[in-house]
């Protein structure tokens, strides 16, 4: 037993560390403890915003269609646009659905994101997207504000060199 889950288990009624131990139950991948221990979240504390966006993104990782009732709450409890739109573009990036993919990038951009959740949502998005024009505003507005890996780079010159041979081609023809 953990650190983390010892505390739980000495308090288990207090909101703030059942919130921290679902978050630790979320990135360990342990879905369906984080989905029991949501629920008790949810008789808890119903209308916050870090209940309803761990709601969300359970709901995206269980597939379950209530994705909409949990963004409503999380309007209600004061997110911000950039996590709003953060929250979908994971939505949509787990469906696969490019163009409102793209959208919902290129939003997150023009706002000038500020949390690390969305600066790692929009670069896996831009990585998947291969997309030039997301990929150079990634890269001429954020790119010193992100940490940066060779991964990162790499891919990110794959996708200036898939353009500049697009536009080879059209010019040599």
């Amino acid at each position: 037993m953990n650190s983390i889950e010892l505390n739980f288990r000495k308090t288990p009624k207090n909101p703030l560390v059942l919130k921290h131990y679902i978050n630790t139950l979320y990135e360990k991948h342990h879905i369906l403890e984080t989905k029991y221990y949501h629920e008790q979240l949810m008789k808890e504390d119903p209308s916050g915003l870090e209940t309803n966006k761990m709601g969300y993104l359970l709901s995206i990782r269980l597939m379950n269609p209530h994705v909409a009732e949990f963004e409503k709450k999380l309007i209600k409890a004061g997110a911000t646009q950039e996590q709003v739109y953060a929250l979908q573009l994971h939505f949509y990036y787990t469906f696969s659905d490019t163009l409102k993919m793209r959208d919902c990038a290129n939003g997150l951009l023009d706002i000038e994101p500020t949390e690390e959740y969305t600066y790692e949502i929009v670069i896996e998005s831009v990585l998947k997207l291969e997309d030039f024009e997301l990929a150079s505003r990634l890269v001429k507005y954020y790119f010193p504000r992100i940490k940066c890996s060779d991964k990162l780079l790499k891919a990110l010159k794959r996708i200036m060199i898939k353009e500049l041979l697009r536009i080879m081609r059209i010019k040599c023809r």
